[in-house]
């Protein structure tokens, strides 16, 4: 299990799809929320690749005012629903059973934080932040979460600036700016 750590909903346990998905821990999502607190109240945040929905009710939580949830794996997208419903933000929120990429080139939606969480084995990650570059307000923030081991500069992402990057285990952090 994992939980919200602060916010409205501040220790509310979340349900884990077993072998699905990778939880951000405690540590490393308070670090990024003490980063990001800024972007989060009265905003729309997405959860792409949303596993659990942590990410995304974690802002909520926080005071954002929706947030929007893409993942394609049905066990997961029933987790995430379990979880806005204990959560009380059905009201608040939107959940997407569809791939990541065609949800981004589909929305018509724009974020003014994004949260890219790709699974690590996924071969293509690279073609992803050009997309979201394009569905995200001016001075929006993506945060995207990639192995260690990957060597990731995408050329075709020139429309956004990486701005911080921090490891955590296993797991890069990277702030990207538009």
């Amino acid at each position: 299990m994992i939980r919200i750590i602060s916010g409205t909903k501040k220790n509310l346990q979340l349900a884990v799809a077993p072998n699905v998905t990778r939880p951000l821990t405690d540590r490393i999502k308070a670090s990024i929320f003490d980063l990001i607190r800024e972007f989060i109240p009265n905003n729309f945040v997405l959860d792409i690749f949303a596993g659990s929905g942590a990410f995304g009710l974690e802002c909520l939580s926080r005071g954002a005012l929706h947030a929007d949830f893409v993942e394609n794996d049905a066990t997961a997208i029933q987790i995430i629903f379990q979880n806005i419903q204990k959560a009380k933000f059905q009201l608040s929120s939107n959940v997407y059973e569809t791939n990541a990429e065609q949800f981004l080139k589909s929305t018509k939606n724009r974020y003014r934080l994004v949260f890219l969480d790709p699974p690590f084995n996924l071969l293509e990650k690279s073609s992803y932040l050009p997309l979201v570059a394009k569905i995200i307000e001016p001075n929006a923030l993506v945060i995207l979460r990639i192995p260690v081991k990957e060597n990731w500069e995408d050329p075709r992402a020139l429309a956004l600036t990486q701005v911080y990057q921090k490891k955590y285990g296993e797991s890069l952090v990277a702030f990207y700016r538009n």
